[in-house]
């Protein structure tokens, strides 16, 4: 080892910059995180609303047969 005071100089900007780069991936890592957490929690949101959807379009068939049957009854009794 030598006592070259411009390679401590240099060794230690070295490290500097590598803890610098580290914190750099730290945050951009933590802001994918959170960006991450929010699309999940739109994700959520839309299977519940897909789900509401489907008990609608089940809720809407239903009426519609109903309204299929009910037509089919009065035509019959126009006919009789």
């Amino acid at each position: 080892m030598t006592n070259d005071p411009n390679s401590d100089d240099n060794g230690i900007r070295t490290v500097a910059l590598i803890i610098d780069a580290l914190q750099e991936h730290e945050r951009n890592i933590d802001d994918s995180i959170d960006r991450l957490s929010e699309v999940m929690e739109q994700v959520a949101g839309l299977k519940e609303l897909k789900s509401r959807l489907e008990r609608a379009e089940q809720s809407l068939d239903a009426i519609s047969r109903d309204i299929k049957k009910i037509a089919t009854y009065l035509s019959e009794k126009q006919v009789s």
